[in-house]
Order: C-alpha cells, then sequence, then structure tokens
C-alpha cells in the first residue's frame, strides 16, 4: 500500500499553553540549616528473623554450587519431592 501527499503541511501544534504549565509545576527547595529530613523505617518481626538468619548464614559455597553444577550437565542430579516439602513446612512452621 502506498500513501501519497504532503500531509505535513496539515499538522500544526501549538505548544505554548504546555510550557507554560510546565513552567508553572517548577518546585523550588532550598537547602540548608533550616532544611530538615526524618527518615524512620520499623521492620516486621519477619522481616528481622530474616535478617537474623542472613547474620548467621556462613555465605556462598562455590565449591557446593560447582558440584551441583556438573551432576545437572550430566543429569545425575536427583530431586527428592519429600526433601523440598520438608523444608518448605519447616520454614512454615519457623515463620509462623
Amino acid at each position: 500500500m502506498k500513501i501519497e501527499g504532503n500531509y505535513s503541511d496539515n499538522l500544526k501544534i501549538d505548544l505554548t499553553d504546555s510550557i507554560s504549565q510546565v513552567k508553572q509545576s517548577r518546585v523550588s527547595y532550598s537547602e540548608g540549616p533550616t532544611a530538615q529530613v526524618s527518615n524512620n523505617v520499623t521492620l516486621s518481626t519477619t522481616a528481622k528473623k530474616i535478617l537474623k538468619n542472613e547474620k548467621n548464614d556462613g555465605g556462598f559455597d562455590s565449591q557446593k554450587v560447582d558440584s551441583l553444577k556438573k551432576l545437572i550437565s550430566s543429569g545425575k542430579y536427583q530431586i527428592s519431592a519429600e526433601k523440598i516439602a520438608d523444608g518448605v513446612l519447616g520454614e512454615i512452621k519457623i515463620q509462623g
């Protein structure tokens, strides 16, 4: 399908109202001794438990990850649905 003609002559856009609205919407602020910012955060008990467990975590074990990668790529990695279910239920009981 081919569209012929010059349609750019019919397009006229007036942006003067838009520009004046943008200029009016600008917010000014001042920095200095009078400016005060206060931030307060309260963690839920669940979040506190998660942070506590992260601090007790031994970290990243690259040897274990490499071992798992090899088992998965060779097709020898066995998934135990029972272990997964036990782990999920155990976490639910801890967070309970």
